[in-house]
């Protein structure tokens, strides 16, 4: 494996945790019609692209506040 690989892999891992760790603080996020407002976050590695999926529109506003709370 050359530097390169090593280097993307060791951003890609980082970032997986960043993600873990924000999903956790995410599923706190209700949605005052469905409950808990995140149903789905994941890192689609091979693509470098995050899949979310919400319970409503509002409860996807109110994730997307969330995270730039996060940031």
């Amino acid at each position: 494996m050359n530097d390169q690989k090593k280097i993307e892999d060791g951003v890609i891992d980082k970032l997986e945790e960043v993600v873990d760790k924000a999903r956790k603080e995410l599923m706190t996020v209700q949605c005052p019609e469905h409950g808990q407002a995140l149903k789905k976050l994941d890192f689609k590695r091979d693509e470098g692209r995050f899949q979310i999926e919400t319970c409503c529109e509002n409860g996807e506003k109110l994730v997307n506040a969330e995270i730039q709370k996060l940031g």
